[in-house]
């Protein structure tokens, strides 16, 4: 989306659209001339631009897209959350550490509701992935691991359900919870 793209970029959507343009003239994306939906035009032009940004650049851009979304979506922002959590997920560490865990968990919780058990692990796995940057935390540790547990019982990961399930059952003793 092109009025994303310019404001996650902060230029002007003309800019964004003449640049686009350019980019469509020389065959590096596809979509007709002056339209605001565009992609690569091959996933090689893609991956070697993505592989051309060093991790801050990448991270710090994804933020500015995530920003971008919160602001176009508005009050409608939570009929998005699987987008803007992707974004957000990608941010840190531009974006807080306990601001992605937010999103990854309410990301989580809304594709394990719409029945994608496989896409509630993935991300409850990426919440359970912030503990290395926001440190161990019993009571947090227990409700991550006990969401992807159940979501990779739920995905068929009956090996993988039963390590997060027991991981869930250690931190909730820790801190006396029988669970």
């Amino acid at each position: 989306r092109l009025g994303t793209l310019a404001a996650a970029a902060n230029v002007e959507l003309g800019a964004a659209l003449a640049a686009v343009d350019e980019a469509t003239r020389a065959g590096l994306v596809a979509g007709e001339p002056g339209a605001r939906r565009s992609h690569f035009a091959h996933a090689l032009v893609r991956e070697t631009l993505l592989a051309s940004l060093v991790p801050g650049e990448r991270s710090a851009l994804h933020a500015d897209v995530a920003r971008a979304l919160r602001e176009r979506y508005g009050e409608s922002a939570d009929e998005h959350l699987m987008e803007i959590a992707f974004h957000v997920l990608e941010a840190v560490p531009h974006v807080p550490a306990q601001e992605a865990l937010r999103y990854a968990l309410d990301a989580g919780h809304h594709a394990v509701a719409r029945f994608d058990h496989a896409e509630g692990a993935r991300l409850f796995d990426r919440a359970a992935d912030l503990r290395d940057v926001l440190g161990p935390d019993d009571a947090r540790d227990a409700d991550v691991f006990q969401a992807l547990g159940e979501a990779r019982m739920r995905a068929g990961d009956l090996p993988g359900g039963r390590a997060a399930l027991a991981r869930a059952a250690r931190a909730a003793r820790r801190r006396g919870d029988p669970m």
